[in-house]
C-alpha cells in the first residue's frame, strides 16, 4: 500500500489562501470562537452575580466545549478547502430534457430542474433526450446530447429495423 500524499502534495493550488494555512480545525475552532467567548462571559456573569456556582459554570462550560467538539464531525465538510460544491459539481453529469432545448430550455438532474443552454451552435435537443453537463455558466447548464444514449437508441433502433424486416 502507498502512502497518501498530502493535500499540499496532491493539490498545490488549493493551498494558496490564508484560511487554507489554518486548516479545516483551525477554521472550524475559528469561527467557533466568538460562540465559546460568549458563553465564557455569560457564566462569569451568572457566577458573578452568585447565580451559579463555580463548578456549575465550568461543567456548563464543558459542556459546551463537548458540543462544538460532538459537531465537528458533522460541520467538517463545510470548512474542507477542496469541495467547490454548487452548479460546479454537475459538470459530467447526466440528465433529461423536460423541454427542447433550442438553444434554451430546462433539464432535470435528478429531482431538480435546471436552465440549459446547448454547447456551442449544435443541433437542438427534443424533449425526454438524455444530455450530458459539459460546464456551468452561473446557475445556467451546458449541455450537449448524451453519447451514450444515442448509442443505445442506435442500437435499439437498428433492434426494432432487424424485427421489422425479419416480419417482413
Amino acid at each position: 500500500m502507498q502512502p497518501r500524499a498530502s493535500s499540499s502534495e496532491a493539490e498545490p493550488s488549493a493551498r494558496s489562501g490564508p484560511g487554507e494555512r489554518l486548516g479545516v480545525v483551525g477554521k472550524y475552532w475559528l469561527f467557533q470562537s466568538p460562540g465559546i467567548v460568549m458563553a465564557a462571559v455569560v457564566l462569569y456573569g451568572l457566577h458573578a452575580y452568585e447565580i451559579l456556582t463555580p463548578r456549575w459554570a465550568l461543567v456548563l462550560f464543558g459542556l459546551w466545549i463537548a458540543k462544538e467538539v460532538a459537531l465537528f464531525p458533522l460541520v467538517r465538510i463545510a470548512y474542507e478547502p477542496h469541495r467547490r460544491g454548487g452548479a460546479h459539481d454537475l459538470v459530467g453529469a447526466s440528465g433529461v430534457a423536460v423541454e427542447d432545448l433550442d438553444p434554451t430550455g430546462y433539464v432535470r438532474l435528478g429531482p431538480e430542474l435546471w436552465r440549459a443552454e446547448i454547447r456551442g451552435s449544435g443541433q437542438p435537443i427534443p424533449a425526454g433526450a438524455r444530455v450530458r453537463v459539459c460546464a456551468v455558466l452561473g446557475l445556467t447548464l451546458l449541455c450537449e446530447p448524451d453519447d451514450e444514449q444515442e448509442a443505445d437508441l442506435g442500437a435499439a433502433s437498428l433492434g426494432r429495423a432487424r424485427a421489422v424486416t425479419e416480419e417482413t
